[in-house]
């Protein structure tokens, strides 16, 4: 199976997608996993609002919105 997670401004721009792939076992009850982005050097994310899009296989299976707030 293939899970992407897409970030995203919300206006539409999207940041960078990254596409994973897994191989699960039938006898498996559960499986997790992380996807992450970033930077070797802190500060590269912007402040404002963002967009977390989630697909297994290309189906849709959630979202959520997120802050970066500057702390000047």
């Amino acid at each position: 199976m293939t899970v992407s997670a897409r970030f995203s401004k919300l206006d539409g721009n999207i940041i960078r997608q990254v596409d994973s792939r897994f191989l699960l076992e039938p006898s498996w009850t559960s499986f997790t996993t992380d996807i992450t982005i970033g930077w070797d050097e802190p500060g590269q994310w912007q402040s404002g609002h963002y967009r977390i899009d989630l697909t297994i296989d290309g189906e849709a299976i959630g979202h959520k919105l997120f802050v970066i707030e500057s702390h000047d």
